[in-house]
């Protein structure tokens, strides 16, 4: 049976963002097949659910995400996109992909349907999802606007099974330090701590096409603008682990370097970088008992040597 699916474009805005009970079935069979190609005309669409699920990792903070993005991209090559993607493999879905005059093409060609833009609160969201080897990115933004979590799918909609999921990773790192186990020693002077670190800038866009999907457990591989030796002074007051970077523009990369003074004298101990995914939190440990001694203090009493004399007395 063939049905054509006919929706005011007030519905079809609505379509994005209330949950959608269309199910797998609900297919718009075209009249010619599709192909994957710059231009295609007469593609059909899927009509299904696309969950979004924002996830954290141990250590970091939790970004409060206000606006979410969903970026259909189609690709232009065909075959399954590698990892990384060649550079121009995607293009935004523009409703060139459908017959001219159709609900789908004027949909999709109205640049504020892609990317479609909803709160993150809403979960769960349905479109005219072109059938076609697509990408879908889901981008979740703070209050500042600022980039939170990212996801990305890829998906040959007629070919898979709807609903589908995007798991949208938290974008940058964090790294702490806790120093007690040294502050609390005793005879320490003008004691202070400098972290040293590669700050490397992600390129959110560039990582979107990029990058290799997520899913659970994959993170995207993070595409960076830049990178910068940045060096973060730790206070020394205070108990417990001290934050040193916690953001989402940057991952921490190479080698951490930790430059401990004292008394004018510093050393300097290094670890590597994390890998994507990982907050990293360190603690400096030793088995030292105080600044001024390498060990304890041993007092020992010996007893006084006793010579003995004989004295003749006539």
């Amino acid at each position: 049976m063939k049905k054509l699916l006919k929706l005011s474009v007030w519905a079809i805005l609505l379509a994005l963002v209330i949950v959608s009970c269309n199910k797998p079935a609900d297919i718009i069979q075209p009249q010619i097949e599709y192909a994957i190609q710059p231009q295609i005309e007469h593609a059909k669409f899927v009509s299904g659910n696309i969950f979004i699920q924002d996830g954290d990792v141990t250590l970091k903070t939790l970004p409060v995400g206000v606006t979410r993005y969903l970026y259909m991209y189609k690709q232009l090559t065909s075959g399954v996109p590698a990892v990384p993607a060649p550079s121009g493999t995607f293009a935004l879905v523009d409703g060139s992909e459908f017959l001219a005059g159709s609900d789908p093409a004027i949909f999709w060609g109205n640049p504020a349907n892609n990317p479609g833009h909803f709160p993150a609160t809403l979960m769960v969201y349905s479109n005219y999802t072109p059938a076609m080897q697509i990408r879908m990115v889901a981008k979740t933004e703070d209050a500042s606007n600022v980039p939170a979590y990212l996801g990305i799918f890829d998906v040959l909609p007629n070919a898979a099974s709807f609903p589908v999921y995007i798991y949208g990773k938290r974008l940058g790192d964090v790294l702490t330090l806790d120093t007690d186990e040294l502050t609390a020693l005793p005879g320490y002077t003008n004691m202070s701590f400098a972290v040293t670190f590669d700050k490397s800038t992600i390129d959110v866009p560039t990582t979107m096409i990029t990058s290799g999907p997520t899913s659970l457990t994959d993170w995207p591989d993070y595409i960076y603008s830049g990178t910068a030796s940045t060096t973060v002074s730790v206070p020394f007051a205070g108990s417990g682990a001290k934050t040193v970077y916690d953001g989402l523009d940057a991952k921490i990369t190479g080698t951490i370097n930790i430059a401990i003074t004292v008394d004018g004298t510093t050393i300097t101990v290094s670890t590597p970088a994390v890998a994507i995914g990982h907050g990293l939190a360190l603690t400096l440990k030793t088995n030292k008992v105080g600044w001024y001694d390498s060990a304890t203090m041993q007092i020992y009493d010996n007893d006084v040597t006793v010579d003995a004399v004989d004295i003749d007395v006539n």
